[in-house]
């Protein structure tokens, strides 16, 4: 069983099919770091079984995190480091996140005052 998968130093990778990890329901931790990735991949299937430790999008490409964008169920969501420059009302609506981390951002100028919204279980930002 797959617990664990890291993807690194990979700058031509730019996106992911939609269900890329819908089987890998015993992923514990996803790391994906230092790619070409401009939007957060639509991963609505990770964690639906059971609540993953740490997805880690960090120094990845990601520009702008839309309604409804993230939908994940994990300890430690971490997207530090990337160009993110705005993030939308309900951008992690249904989300169970313990932390999140949006560290080294310096382009990030708006947040929506519903950015939060319908987040679950949200113990350190």
């Amino acid at each position: 069983e797959i617990q664990s998968i890291t993807i690194s130093q990979a700058p031509n990778l730019t996106r992911f099919p939609d269900h890329l990890f819908s089987a890998a329901n015993t992923l514990k931790v996803l790391r994906i770091s230092h790619t070409g990735l401009q939007n957060m991949p639509a991963f609505s299937q990770l964690g639906a079984n059971r609540i993953m430790h740490l997805v880690d999008f960090e120094s990845n490409q990601l520009k702008d995190l839309t309604t409804n964008s993230v939908r994940l169920r994990t300890e430690q969501l971490l997207l530090d480091y990337n160009d993110i420059r705005f993030i939308e009302a309900s951008a992690f609506d249904g989300c169970q996140i313990g932390k999140l981390s949006l560290r080294g951002n310096k382009m990030l100028t708006t947040l929506s005052p519903d950015t939060f919204k319908g987040i679950q279980t949200l113990r350190d930002l």
